[in-house]
C-alpha cells in the first residue's frame, strides 16, 4: 500500500533533506512516521491543491523535524522533542516550557526531572530561576500574566534587588513571587509581603500567615491611600483585631464563629480608641478585656440561639 507522502513527493526529494542533515537510524523513522502523519491529515482536508503547497508542506516537516532533530540530541525526551517542535513550528511559543513539561510528564514520569534540568541548563542556570520554576510548575499555576519561565526569570531580578535593599529572605521572596505575577499592584504586594513577613517572624502557622497577609494588603490598598498615621494604625488594629477572633475561634472551635469574629472586633477596635484618652490601655489589655467581652457576648448570643429553636 503507498504512503500518503509518496504520492506527493519523490524518494530523492526525501533522500536529500536526511542525507545533508545525517539523522540516525532512529530518528529517520521517526521522520518517516512523522512525514505520513503531516501528509496525511493535509491530504484528507485537501490541502494539497498546487506543487506550492507540496513544497510549502514538506518544508514545514523538515522545520520541523530539524527543531525535534536538537532537542533530542540535546538528551531531551521524544514527549518533550515533539511537544517543543510542534510550538515552534507554529509560532507560539507562549507557555512552550509549561506544555513540554506537562507532555514529558505524562507520558515518562521517570523524564520529567531531566528534561527540567535539560531546559535550565540550557536556558538559565541561576538557582533562583531554578526554584521558582519548579515552585510554578509544580503548584500548576496559570493565572500570571507571562508565561512561567519568564516569571521565573523576572523573580530572580526582583527577589535580588530586594535583599540588595536590605530585606529580609521572607519579604523579598514573597514580594517577588507577587510582583513576578504581574496581575497584582505593586502596593498590595508590598503590603502583602510586610504583613507576610511579620506573622512568620511571630510564629504563626501557614494558614494564619496566608489569611493575615491578604487582609492586610486588601484593607491597606483599598482604604490606607493618602490616609494619615492614625487612620493606619486604625487599619492595622482593625485586621489583627479579626484575625485574632479568627484564630481563637478556629482553635478552641467556636460555634457561629462569625458572630464571635465580629465582636471581638468590634470591641478591641473600642478598647483601642476611645473616646476618653484617659481611658487609653496597652493592646495586650485591649487583647485581653476584648476576649472576655467577646466570649461573654458569645455565650448569651448561644443561649439566644438555642432559646429560639
Amino acid at each position: 500500500m503507498i504512503n500518503t507522502y509518496e504520492k506527493y513527493l519523490t524518494q530523492a526529494d526525501i533522500d536529500s533533506f536526511l542525507h545533508t542533515n545525517k539523522f540516525s537510524s532512529e530518528l529517520i523513522k521517526e521522520f518517516y512516521e512523522y512525514l505520513e502523519h503531516y501528509f496525511t491529515e493535509l491530504d484528507e482536508d485537501g490541502e494539497f491543491e498546487t506543487t506550492e503547497d507540496v513544497a510549502s508542506s514538506f518544508n514545514s516537516v523538515k522545520e520541523y523535524f530539524l527543531i525535534y532533530q536538537k532537542a533530542f540530541h540535546e538528551g531531551f525526551s521524544k514527549a518533550w522533542c515533539k511537544t517543543w517542535a510542534k510550538k515552534q513550528t507554529e509560532y507560539s511559543p507562549d507557555n512552550i516550557f509549561k506544555e513540554c513539561y506537562e507532555a514529558s510528564r505524562e507520558q515518562n514520569p521517570e523524564l520529567v526531572d531531566i528534561d527540567f534540568q535539560l531546559f535550565c541548563k540550557s536556558h538559565n542556570d541561576d538557582e533562583l530561576f531554578i526554584k521558582q520554576l519548579k515552585r510554578l510548575i509544580e503548584n500548576v499555576r496559570s493565572s500570571g500574566v507571562l508565561p512561567i519561565e519568564e516569571e521565573a526569570a523576572l523573580y530572580s531580578g526582583i527577589y535580588k534587588e530586594q535583599i540588595a535593599k536590605g530585606k529580609s529572605q521572607v519579604y523579598a521572596d514573597v514580594y517577588a513571587a507577587h510582583i513576578a505575577d504581574g496581575s497584582i499592584s505593586t502596593e498590595y504586594c508590598e503590603a502583602y509581603a510586610f504583613a507576610y513577613e511579620k506573622a512568620i517572624n511571630e510564629g504563626k502557622d501557614e494558614t494564619y500567615t496566608l489569611l493575615y497577609a491578604d487582609k492586610y494588603a486588601h484593607e491597606m490598598v483599598n482604604y490606607g491611600g493618602g490616609s494619615g498615621d492614625k487612620h493606619l494604625e486604625y487599619l492595622t488594629l482593625k485586621v489583627h483585631g479579626e484575625m485574632t477572633g479568627w484564630d481563637y475561634a478556629r482553635k478552641h472551635k467556636i460555634e457561629h464563629a462569625t458572630v464571635f469574629i465580629e465582636n471581638y472586633q468590634s470591641a478591641f477596635l473600642n478598647y483601642c480608641f476611645p473616646n476618653n484618652p484617659s481611658e487609653f490601655l496597652s493592646i495586650e489589655d485591649c487583647m485581653a478585656k476584648s476576649m472576655r467581652k467577646a466570649l461573654e457576648m458569645h455565650d448569651k448570643h448561644l443561649k439566644n440561639s438555642f432559646g429560639n429553636d
